[in-house]
């Protein structure tokens, strides 16, 4: 399951780095959570440790990625002298 969402996630990401904003910064940041979310499977111990963090992290880089592509979109309407 991690790595169905691993895939779904990073595909949503890179599309929008692609066509959009070109900033790697969100899917370092995914992956970075989803690196945490596979160590929470390993030390099961130190799951919540891992995981409160995983989360933040993928959370946090789709917010990331929505708020650039709307943002590069936003500056394209502006710059091509439409409102």
């Amino acid at each position: 399951m991690i790595g169905l969402a691993f895939c779904i996630g990073y595909y949503s990401l890179y599309k929008g780095w692609k066509k959009e904003h070109h900033s790697p910064l969100p899917l370092i940041i995914f992956s970075l959570g989803m690196l945490l979310l596979f160590t929470k499977q390993v030390w099961h111990q130190s799951e919540l440790w891992f995981l409160l963090p995983a989360v933040v992290f993928i959370v946090s880089a789709h917010v990331l990625n929505f708020r650039s592509c709307r943002q590069q979109k936003e500056g394209h309407h502006h710059s091509d002298g439409s409102h």
